[in-house]
């Protein structure tokens, strides 16, 4: 926040007013009946505009990560959980320890964030899949991360098929292609 702080109001004013700059522009560029690559030119800056709006907004609403204190003690009420909280982040350091044994071993839990991230694309708990490789390249953990990825669709196709059948019956009639594609075709590099 000290090297990029956050947005002002007027910043976010200022974004708001470019879309509108740009909308009436792919209007205006419409209703003229000009050239598609035209067009198309101005709706990819209104597309810009509404996703610069958007990182501001975001940001906007962060905040810092400092604590009110009240007499010289934390006050948790202004907290995401509103009282003290102990959280794991991941078991990555234990894990870390074991792989130096191992070799290649993992972790699978939840994971927790302990900031407030009330948003579509946040959430403030969710289940990963950590692996830890001892004395490895990238090349190492790319084809680790591959061979788990065909693992799990395989197993998905070998375990689950009438549920995949389901799936694909009343969501997404490729799905079912999709993981034999994914399960049987070698990663790019």
């Amino acid at each position: 926040l000290l090297k990029s702080p956050l947005p002002t109001e007027a910043d976010i004013e200022a974004a708001k007013l470019a879309i509108d700059e740009k909308g009436a522009e792919v209007s205006q560029l419409k209703s003229a009946k000009t050239g598609k690559p035209k067009i198309d030119a101005a709706v990819a800056e209104l597309h810009k505009a509404k996703e610069n709006h958007s990182r501001l907004e975001e940001r906007s609403k962060l905040k810092p990560g400092v604590l009110p204190v009240k007499d010289g003690k934390i006050d948790y009420s202004k907290d995401f959980f509103d009282r003290q909280a102990f959280l794991t982040v991941s078991g990555q350091l234990q894990v870390e320890t074991f792989a130096c044994a191992v070799s290649s071993v993992y972790t699978f839990g939840p994971t927790f964030r302990a900031e407030n991230s009330n948003t579509s694309r946040h959430l403030a708990e969710f289940w990963m899949v950590e692996p830890e490789i001892a004395f490895a390249e990238l090349k190492d953990d790319m084809n680790c991360a591959e061979a788990y990825v065909k693992f799990l669709c395989k197993w998905l196709l070998d375990n689950c098929l009438d549920d995949m059948e389901f799936l694909a019956k009343n969501y997404d009639k490729g799905c079912i292609d999709r993981l034999r594609m994914v399960g049987s075709t070698p990663f790019e590099r």
